[in-house]
């Protein structure tokens, strides 16, 4: 067992045929959308300021979001459970308001269940007509398991560009509790016809070990002042990447 979980290890357990079949869980750099691997590290070739024949400053060139180290992070912590296969997914306005239907392609899987909108209590979601009066639930077909002290927290995949599920987070004791978590959802999708394509990323799975916090609210002294600004003027010591250089931690999930 100690050698099992040496490396911090998480283990997505499926069936065979899920996973012979079926699009699997992946680490989430591997699932860097393509947006943004073709998305230009800045706004002109040029990434030095410009000036004019009097060495003043007459514009710079800005970085886009390829060059924001915790924009990436977040995108790239953890693990991506994907659409496991195809689901057609089709909104109809009906007399009585919206109703919903869907089919997937693996027919011998109960892919999606429900709830009823009561069960959100307040919710601000429930002012609005869900489409079929109902909270949809993924019904996930992945056992997890990681190690003594790490739960793992269930989240939207970070800085993608959302599908018409909009999952609800959540955080499951993952060392102590290994049966299916499955993932309750709000259909946000406009009326028609859409197909989530299998291997489409839906959930971020982040493990994180569990301690214990406590916080204070401080008034900013001379001290932390001086420190903090001598970091910030760090950073902008180089033209580009500083705060990768000197204070960024590599993470490494696979």
């Amino acid at each position: 067992m100690k050698l099992f979980f040496k490396d911090k290890h998480i283990k997505f357990y499926g069936e065979k045929e899920h996973i012979e079949s079926m699009a699997v869980p992946s680490p989430a750099s591997n699932n860097v959308p393509e947006w943004f691997k073709k998305t230009q590290a800045y706004l002109s070739q040029n990434v030095w300021s410009t000036y004019d024949d009097n060495g003043t400053i007459t514009g710079s060139t800005t970085a886009t979001v390829k060059k924001c180290v915790p924009f990436l992070d977040a995108m790239t912590t953890g693990y991506i459970i994907p659409a496991p296969f195809d689901a057609h997914f089709n909104l109809v306005e009906g007399s009585d308001g919206p109703n919903f239907f869907m089919s997937w392609s693996y027919s011998d899987y109960d892919y999606i269940q429900d709830h009823s909108h009561l069960q959100l209590g307040d919710h601000p979601a429930t002012k609005d007509k869900l489409p079929g009066g109902k909270v949809w639930k993924l019904m996930n077909p992945w056992h997890i398991e990681t190690p003594p002290g790490y739960s793992c927290l269930f989240v939207n995949p970070l800085n993608h560009i959302p599908t018409q599920m909009n999952f609800f987070s959540g955080i499951v004791d993952t060392d102590t509790y290994n049966d299916r978590v499955n993932f309750p959802f709000l259909w946000t999708g406009k009326k028609g016809e859409t197909v989530i394509k299998k291997g489409t990323p839906l959930i971020q799975v982040i493990p994180f070990k569990r301690d214990s916090w406590s916080s204070d609210v401080v008034k900013l002294d001379d001290e932390k002042s001086s420190k903090f600004t001598a970091q910030a003027n760090k950073v902008k010591s180089l033209l580009v990447d500083g705060y990768r250089k000197y204070f960024w931690k590599k993470k490494k999930f696979k």
